[in-house]
């Protein structure tokens, strides 16, 4: 266990993971230069003077993130300093070159989060489950990793490892393109009406909901991670292109062969949690639905993507005795009034009527 842990930033992040080890014994000291985000934050983790932390937790905003971090590495040399951001590549390079101490650096990313901010949404299980990315280029000692496994472990979650390009490069597509697109898809529904938004379903709310999370904190991610993210779009904005061509020349067969390849690729992968049950249900018995997959393309995402290919389409029916049969129930016989009104005695050892 993790003993005396000091947070710097009172967000959602830092006031949850605040919470989770105070809930596990750990002494916690929580700070911010907000004060008021501070005192509720400290409020809700029971936050305590810490003089010297085995721990520091930096959870701020990605622009201060780097010049925090180093902060913190060269005041506190007998404490282990670990950042929670979401780019890491150009943040390792100026911890080796500006702090003497970066051996006692580690660098997690908690792959969890909302998309409301603030310690007044904190939750303590909010990493419940999830899996975290150790940075391999940001550990040079040993007793550094222990206490990452140890944090991620006191957290409920699953410790992945990869170096900072390769993180990167991956949250750029699976997190960072999923907030743009949204953004994107938000900002064309600019000028339609209230009344006609009211009319969207529930596919269209669920891809917009991302365009709701903190603009200036994604702006801030997007820029920092520019190296990584911009080929991503280019290949969206060539997907999109060739679904343009497709539709514009009614080319449905391309359609259909561009769906086929496309939507067999996001089944759940079972490697990502061990109590993962539904990803096992919903392959074996069918799926309507289409689930991301957040890991690296292992063995169970290419078996689904395989018996996809098979099968020719992205959607299986579930077998035939396990699919929803309605059943109709016939009218009941009538009752004969006759026996309704019936004379019946009731009798016992103090009385006996007749109803």
């Amino acid at each position: 266990m993790i003993k005396k842990v000091r947070i710097v930033g009172a967000g959602l992040i830092g006031t949850s993971v605040g919470l989770r080890l105070k809930a596990s014994g750990s002494l916690v000291e929580i700070i911010d230069i907000n004060s008021s985000a501070m005192k509720l934050a400290a409020d809700l983790v029971k936050s305590e003077a810490i003089a010297e932390p085995d721990l520091i937790i930096i959870t701020v905003p990605i622009s201060a993130n780097a010049k925090i971090v180093i902060e913190q590495l060269n005041n506190n040399p007998k404490s282990i300093v670990c950042d929670f951001a979401s780019v890491k590549s150009d943040l390792l390079l100026k911890v080796k070159e500006l702090s003497a101490n970066s051996r006692n650096f580690i660098s997690l990313h908690p792959m969890a989060g909302r998309e409301i901010n603030g310690a007044e949404n904190a939750r303590a299980d909010l990493f419940e489950g999830r899996a975290w990315i150790g940075i391999t280029d940001s550990f040079s000692d040993a007793k550094n990793k222990e206490i990452a496994q140890n944090l991620v472990q006191m957290c409920g979650g699953t410790l992945y490892w990869l170096s900072s390009k390769e993180h990167d490069d991956l949250v750029a597509k699976i997190s960072h393109l999923p907030q743009i697109l949204s953004t994107v898809i938000a900002g064309s529904l600019e000028n339609m009406s209230n009344e006609n938004l009211n009319l969207a379903g529930q596919g269209l709310r669920d891809l917009t909901r991302l365009a709701s999370a903190d603009a200036l904190l994604w702006s801030q991610i997007f820029t920092e991670n520019h190296g990584s993210i911009t080929p991503v779009i280019d290949l969206v904005i060539a997907h999109l292109q060739d679904v343009k061509q497709s539709i514009a020349s009614k080319n449905s067969n391309e359609l259909i062969e561009y769906n086929k390849k496309n939507m067999n690729l996001t089944m759940p992968d079972l490697s990502a949690y061990n109590n993962n049950v539904a990803a096992a249900l919903n392959f074996k018995y069918g799926c309507q639905w289409v689930g991301m997959s957040f890991q690296n393309f292992d063995s169970n995402m290419e078996y689904y993507s395989l018996f996809f290919d098979e099968v020719g389409h992205a959607f299986v029916l579930k077998p035939e005795h396990l699919r929803f049969v309605p059943v109709t129930i016939p009218d009941p016989k009538p009752q004969d009034p006759a026996n309704s009104f019936t004379t019946r005695t009731v009798a016992t050892d103090y009385y006996s009527i007749s109803v």
